[in-house]
């Protein structure tokens, strides 16, 4: 298992570093400039600011699938508005979209968990 997780780490900082590389050739700049002002320069999202997107994306998309906690208990707390995190024992299992996804999701503040999403 480490193995593979080593070699997802390894495609992720790889693409990581071309992403950079490439920006810093579009927009002239050298070698050891940041590129997080480019980023915001050209409007582009970091890598993993992109993951974080999709995997939003993901759960609003089938938003009607997840339960909230206050469809569990009826007991009214600061969390009844989030989705409720099914029991999980494996780390693999926590680490994959559907899981992390509301977790990601559940961190969201409450104004922008009520927005109403229009998808086609």
């Amino acid at each position: 298992m480490e193995l593979y997780s080593g070699a997802i780490q390894y495609i992720v900082n790889t693409s990581l570093k071309i992403k950079k590389r490439t920006i810093r050739v579009i927009t002239y700049s050298g070698i050891r400039d940041s590129c997080r002002d480019l980023f915001k320069k050209l409007q582009i999202l970091p890598l993993y600011s992109q993951y974080i997107y999709s995997l939003l994306m993901f759960v609003v998309k089938i938003r009607d699938l997840f339960k909230l906690n206050s469809d569990i208990h009826k007991i009214r707390t600061r969390y009844s508005n989030d989705l409720h995190l099914p029991s999980a024992q494996l780390k693999l299992f926590q680490k994959g979209v559907f899981y992390s996804g509301i977790k990601t999701y559940n961190d969201l503040p409450l104004t922008i968990k009520e927005l109403q999403y229009d998808f086609k």
